[in-house]
């Protein structure tokens, strides 16, 4: 019976591509095995399939009679096939995620409830964002900002990320205003960049309604970890002036970290987790992503509504433009 399926499968392939060449490929099997098997169908059947004197191989009347149940049969086929490998590949799956440090305080909940609800899956995390380690097949999930060229993947949209000007009203207190980013040159700035080479130079693009500025900055200390930037901010040691709106909404709420620049600021970016189209094709994996992505929306949606609360809605609407 299994033998009969992919004697099928190659019609149904042949048909399309009228070279046993382009199907012997497609099919992962060599050109011999293809016309055999169709051979072998056609005295099965007692029709001929196909027409071997014309280029491509035209499918005779019967052919065409017969496709459409054939290739219901191949379809069934393969769903069955990925339904089982789904399910052996859920049983005892590891998913590694790489998600940057900052966001540990909402992924280890995410990772908690899903596993709880999956328990034959299990995860791994890894920080920080590294492309080329994602693109080494070190991570299977990447949380990304911004668009990025990762070929053969699928990309899932999880919000945007806004970026957020700070300083402690301390540290203003006794070091004056800052409204422009000009203004950025007088003051401490600790920076996240994720910077091959450290260099005692860093450019931010600054946006302000239709206006734009690019101020070049001096930041003596620089740190991948978001979180180090805002506590440096938080005690009045200097200026953050990227920090994103989850990393901070407690703080601006609670009023010990505010916004500086008078509505500059560095463009929002459009967030993503992405997956290797390969992994997509497993439902436990794919089911899982779509999720991800889904419940890190939904937090930056309410990150959102919490600052509109504070600061009102156009100061967000100023916030999210790009």
């Amino acid at each position: 019976m299994a033998d009969d399926i992919e004697s099928w499968e190659i019609f149904v392939s042949l048909y399309k591509t009228g070279s046993i060449g382009l199907t012997a490929q497609e099919l992962n099997v060599d050109a011999p095995t293809v016309s055999k098997k169709i051979s072998v169908l056609e005295k099965k059947i007692g029709r001929c399939l196909f027409d071997r004197r014309s280029r491509p191989f035209a499918p005779t009347v019967d052919a065409v009679e017969i496709y459409d149940n054939a290739r219901e049969i191949v379809n069934h086929r393969k769903k069955i096939s990925a339904f089982i490998s789904d399910k052996q590949n859920e049983n005892g799956a590891i998913i590694r995620v790489m998600q940057g440090n900052s966001y540990r305080r909402y992924a280890a909940a995410l990772a908690f409830n899903y596993q709880r609800e999956h328990p034959n899956l299990r995860f791994n995390f890894v920080s920080p964002i590294d492309i080329q380690d994602f693109l080494d097949r070190k991570a299977d999930l990447i949380a990304i900002s911004g668009e990025i060229n990762l070929p053969n993947c699928v990309f899932l949209s999880r919000g945007r990320m806004i970026f957020i000007p700070v300083a402690s009203p301390n540290y203003l207190k006794e070091s004056g205003p800052l409204d422009h980013p000009k203004d950025l040159t007088n003051h401490y700035v600790f920076s996240n960049g994720f910077i091959d080479r450290f260099t005692s130079h860093l450019s931010y693009p600054f946006k302000k309604k239709d206006r734009l500025w690019t101020m070049t900055v001096t930041d003596r200390i620089r740190c991948s970890n978001v979180e180090f930037s805002k506590t440096a901010a938080l005690q009045g040691l200097g200026v953050c002036p990227s920090l994103p709106l989850f990393c901070c909404i407690d703080e601006l709420e609670a009023g010990t970290l505010v916004p500086i620049l008078d509505g500059w600021h560095r463009p929002s970016v459009p967030n993503y987790v992405v997956c290797r189209r390969e992994d997509w094709k497993l439902r436990y994996f794919r089911e899982f992503a779509t999720w991800y992505a889904d419940q890190q929306k939904d937090i930056q949606c309410k990150c959102e509504e919490r600052l509109v609360k504070v600061f009102g809605q156009d100061f967000l609407d100023n916030l999210a433009e790009n």
